[in-house]
């Protein structure tokens, strides 16, 4: 299906972002100043940094020497092999993702999850595989395919509109934080719901 690859446990944080902008290897993103619900400028560093483009995205990824993750590898995580509707399990449950929310929320304060399953119970058949965090809520990820509304194709690197999966903070409906509703994204639009998290081979 696919090679080998690892995910970040979180989304990238404003933090993290800052210290790119700061070794002049990542251009900055529409500021708090300028839109409101962006974190640039005046958010906690703790939080994912949003209202970046795909580009933007792919420069810092490259920055650390990894890259966006298709869609298809980021469905895998979420759904894993028992084919869950959202990364916790087929319950939705909102106390468990930063949604329906006024902004975006510290990453890491939601539920453990890995392959479609809470991280407690993953762990006792892959025990040396640490847990994913905000898999949905708090910023829609971008992710490194073209959008095709028929379906996805993970050999399309994403050139026009890159989807987003997820779901965000800003999410009404709990459909949004599933693991296959699906939404895209132009490579040179942003978006106070959107931001991304890496992979590397």
């Amino acid at each position: 299906m696919f090679k080998k690859f690892q995910l970040d446990q979180t989304e990238v944080t404003l933090g993290d972002y800052n210290k790119c902008i700061e070794s002049g290897k990542c251009s900055k993103p529409v500021s708090a100043y300028d839109e409101t619900g962006c974190e640039y400028g005046a958010g906690d560093p703790r939080h994912p940094v949003n209202c970046v483009t795909p580009v933007q995205a792919k420069e810092y990824c490259a920055s650390v020497n990894k890259r966006l993750p298709t869609e298809i590898e980021w469905e895998y995580v979420a759904k894993g092999i028992v084919y869950s509707d959202y990364p916790w399990g087929n319950t939705f449950d909102g106390t468990l993702a930063c949604y329906n929310n006024d902004k975006t929320c510290m990453v890491g304060t939601h539920a453990e999850t890995l392959l479609g399953m809470p991280y407690q119970e993953a762990k006792k058949n892959w025990p040396n595989v640490g847990p994913l965090l905000d898999l949905a809520g708090n910023v829609a990820e971008i992710l490194d395919s073209e959008y095709k509304p028929a379906g996805y194709n993970t050999n399309t690197p994403c050139t026009g509109s890159c989807v987003i999966r997820g779901g965000s903070w800003s999410s009404k409906s709990n459909r949004e934080l599933s693991t296959t509703h699906r939404s895209s994204i132009s490579v040179a639009d942003h978006s106070p719901a959107v931001g991304f998290r890496c992979a590397r081979d």
